[in-house]
């Protein structure tokens, strides 16, 4: 299991926007309608929190300028990622798809 960083802060933001607890919980009730609760969650347990089993570290629980590069080979390919705050990309080095980049982020 990982921190299930993005959506604790959707969730810490829900609850400081307004000092009314009738507002906040309206708010809360508009996201899951919407369904951005889901999608946060949803993006937490099959990105962030693979990336944090895999790397050790998340990245929506970095800090501002830090950073984390990770290579991997599977299957003839090679693959650079690079982990920001609330950001991944990936870049294929080898393979096939050489010079392919795939941006995630919040």
């Amino acid at each position: 299991m990982g921190s299930f960083s993005a959506f604790n802060n959707l969730k810490d933001w829900n609850q400081s926007v307004s000092d009314s607890r009738f507002v906040n919980n309206l708010i809360f009730w508009g996201l899951n309608i919407i369904p951005v609760y889901g999608l946060y969650f949803f993006g937490d347990a099959i990105i962030f929190n693979v990336i944090e089993f895999w790397s050790g570290s998340n990245p929506i629980a970095m800090q501002d300028g830090d950073s984390e590069i990770q290579i991997v080979e599977r299957d003839g390919n090679t693959f650079e990622m690079i982990a920001t705050k609330n950001r991944m990309e990936i870049t294929v080095l080898e393979g096939p798809k050489k010079g392919k980049k795939s941006r995630f982020g919040v």
